[in-house]
Parts: C-alpha cells; structure tokens; sequence
C-alpha cells in the first residue's frame, strides 16, 4: 500500500511526496509550467524577455522592488527563482518568506509548496502542524495532492491529532479528483479492511478509477475483485464509476 507524502519535484526522499516546485510559465525544461497573471503590462513583459535570454539575475532585480512594494505575483515567483536558484543562490528561507506573503491571493500551489516547504525543512524549521495548514488550505481550493498529503498526516498523526476516519474523508476527496495514489490508497485499504471496515465493492471502484489511468496492476486487481463481486455490488460499483466519469474525474471507456 503507498505510504508515501507528494511533493510535486524531481527529487525524492524517504517518502514518495511527488514534488514539483512550480516554475513559471516560460519556464525552462524539468520544471512544471504554470500560467500566472501578468504583474503590469510593459514590467512584466521586460521580466519576461530578461527570463527568455537567461538573464535570471536581472530577472531577480526587477522583481524584488515590485514584491517588496507589495506585488503578490511578483512575491511568488521572486519566491520561486530562491527556491530554484535562478539569478541567486538557492535560498529556501528567502523562498519561505515570499511564499509566505504571495500565498493569500494566488492558486493554492503557492501554499502547496508551503506545505513541503514545512514538511520537509526546507528553508524554514520542521513544523508539522504547519504543514497540515497549508496542505488543507491548498486541497480546500481543489488541490489533489495537497488533499492526499493532508489525509496521510492524519493516518500517520502528523501535526494532527491521528485520525484514520478523517484521513479517509481527504483521501476520498483527491481520489475524486483523479489523483491515482489516493485512488490505490483507499483500493487498498477497502480490499483489505485497513482501518477501514472492509468493502470489496469500493475497494473494486477505486482500483477501477486508477486502472482507467493505465495502471496495469490496478487492472489486474480490479479484474480480480469483479469475480467476487455479487452482480447487484459490480452494479453498484460501474455506476459510481460512470457518475464520477460525468463528473470528469476520470476518463471514460
């Protein structure tokens, strides 16, 4: 069963906690690309060039009197080249600052790499609870793998008080929300009654969800659980499934 916390990077570490520091939208190869507004028109638009030619150090001198004037988006992505070192050495409490400051009116991958930040001790002490926070803020504003992370704090009982019943709840909120890992967490757990009551029902629908996003293994398991379903449960369970399809959670088929 995973066990592992998401990160949205390219590195990993104990735990799997899929990591990728959010770039910007021109960013370069290896970096998750991410639209953002415009800070102001002929500003943004010299940052922009600067950052095409690699000019990263310039980039990083225009940006930091527009965020210390109070610019959110330049808050954030000065964050981002100190968290990258792009134009400066990589500085993760720099980055824990402007973070910090960006995060109340920007997408919630701002407070998403707030919460590895936290996490992990990256720049900033290793607070538990106040990873929890961010990751709850950012999978309140639809972030699945926050949603996933939270759920494991819960099972695990960090920075919260452990609590298998709520962790299920957020697991089952990523899940719907196409996140595969939560999809094979709560498959686990339904088919074999990990501090949940068992249901080989759900545990069929969750393993058929992540199946329809080519996970071979989750196809075996499914098929496998399809012959021990009575046809009233397989009924059940495909019409879930459809429904949650309607809802674009996951391909049709």
């Amino acid at each position: 069963m995973i066990r592992e916390i998401h990160a949205r990077s390219t590195r990993t570490g104990s735990h799997f906690f899929w990591a990728i520091l959010v770039s910007w939208v021109f960013a370069g190869p290896g970096y998750a690309q991410v639209e953002v507004k415009a800070i102001t028109g002929a500003n943004m638009q010299a940052i922009k060039e600067s950052y095409r030619k690699g000019d990263y150090a310039r980039v990083v001198r225009d940006l930091t009197p527009l965020a210390e004037r109070g610019d959110m988006e330049a808050q954030y992505q000065l964050a981002l080249m100190y968290a990258n070192g792009r134009g400066v050495a990589r500085d993760q409490t720099q980055a824990a600052t402007w973070f910090e400051k960006a995060t109340a009116v920007l997408d919630p991958g701002a407070q998403f790499n707030l919460g590895i930040m936290y996490f992990e001790r990256q720049g900033v002490p290793r607070d538990y609870e106040q990873a929890a926070h961010w990751f709850k803020r950012a999978g309140e504003r639809g972030d699945s793998e926050a949603l996933f992370n939270l759920g494991l704090m819960y099972d695990d009982g960090k920075g919260v008080r452990r609590d298998v019943t709520e962790a299920v709840l957020w697991y089952t909120r990523a899940a719907e929300l196409g996140l595969k890992q939560a999809q094979l967490m709560l498959a686990g757990m339904y088919r074999d009654g990990a501090g949940v009551s068992k249901d080989e029902t759900l545990a069929y629908l969750w393993y058929a969800m992540a199946a329809e996003q080519d996970d071979k293994d989750a196809a075996a398991e499914r098929d496998r659980l399809a012959k021990r379903l009575t046809p009233a449960q397989y009924q059940k369970a495909i019409q879930k499934l459809h429904e949650l399809q309607v809802q674009g959670h996951v391909r049709g088929g």
